[in-house]
């Protein structure tokens, strides 16, 4: 039988790493006409 290895970087928090960067990163820029739209998309219902 073989053994199945461990990754060497965990994929789902890494994940979860980018998407609250993400967020982070869109909440902090300027709150523009155009670019409330693509906002609104990638930040949806977070506080």
């Amino acid at each position: 039988m073989t053994q199945v290895q461990k990754p060497a970087y965990d994929l789902e928090q890494r994940t979860i790493t980018f998407a609250e960067n993400i967020i982070i990163l869109c909440k902090s820029c300027p709150k523009a006409k155009e670019l409330s739209p693509i906002f609104s998309k990638i930040v949806i219902n977070t506080k």
